[in-house]
């Protein structure tokens, strides 16, 4: 029966069937390459930045480290090309206006980084250049953005929310890492969030724009 079968199909096979198979493994290579090249952070895209440094070790042994979520997914920000620095007012504005610090906080879901990483892509989609900054405090690992405004220089910006079941309020924050951390609510009625690290200790501080 197998036989028989095969021998059907060789009957069938046209150069249409070879043509279409020869593209099907084409697109299966190239498929392939890009995932091999976006997961080893190769990625061609001059505007794709991969979260990611070296280290060099007591022993002399350099390391190269990758910032993941909690998922342990290697993170990734994206530029855009006609993105520029925004005034301090036009920063705030945006920052009021995004909606990422609603998103509820979860240590096995969305942490810190996440939030850096959203805030970051939706400022660069609204064609303000943004950073990204990684550090410890007090030992743990944390993450915020940063702009360079035109007025104001420096400006630090800190919109990880609340965990599930918190109230809802608005969680956006100035913040401050000179050696130590501090924040600050932007409006009113944003509460402190990460309160118990306020006037923690800064080290190990990553930038990415």
């Amino acid at each position: 029966m197998l036989a028989g079968l095969v021998k059907a199909l060789r009957h069938n096979y046209t150069i249409v069937d070879e043509v279409v198979a020869i593209i099907i493994i084409i697109i299966l290579v190239c498929g392939v390459a890009y995932a091999v090249s976006v997961s080893s952070g190769n990625s061609t895209d001059p505007y794709t930045i991969s979260l990611s440094y070296t280290k060099t070790l007591d022993n002399g042994t350099t390391m190269k480290y990758y910032e993941t979520n909690a998922s342990l997914y290697k993170m990734y920000i994206h530029n855009s090309p006609t993105a520029c620095n925004a005034t301090y007012e036009e920063l705030v504005s945006f920052i009021l206006d995004d909606k990422t610090d609603q998103i509820p906080y979860g240590d096995d879901s969305y942490i810190c980084i996440d939030y850096a990483v959203a805030v970051h892509d939706n400022a660069e989609k609204q064609n303000i250049t943004a950073g990204l900054i990684t550090c410890d405090v007090n030992g743990s690992m944390h993450a915020l953005n940063v702009f360079n405004t035109t007025d104001k220089g420096l400006v630090y910006v800190d919109c990880t929310g609340a965990r599930i079941g918190e109230p809802v309020h608005n969680y956006d924050k100035i913040a401050y890492i000179d050696g130590l951390y501090r924040v600050e609510p932007i409006t009113d009625i944003s509460p402190y969030y990460y309160v118990n690290d306020q006037n923690g200790t800064v080290s190990n501080i990553h930038v990415y724009w």
